[in-house]
């Protein structure tokens, strides 16, 4: 499951296809980098950071052709 201010909850396979395929089209340099991991089983927490430049629409927002991170 993932809980994210940018998409709806995903909580399937094609849920995720269809949200990183978003992601991947509007920046397509994007990279993540992996923080904190937390696991008290059968949980698991992460933090992590993302970013890319945006070359396509995203969510409604044109092309700015500039590096965003989050």
């Amino acid at each position: 499951v993932h809980h994210g201010a940018t998409f709806d909850d995903v909580t399937d396979a094609d849920g995720a296809t269809q949200a990183l395929q978003g992601l991947l089209d509007g920046f397509p340099d994007l990279s993540w980098q992996l923080g904190v991991v937390v696991v008290d089983a059968p949980y698991v927490a992460a933090t992590w950071t993302a970013g890319g430049t945006q070359e396509a629409a995203f969510q409604g927002v044109e092309p700015t052709g500039r590096a965003a991170e989050w």
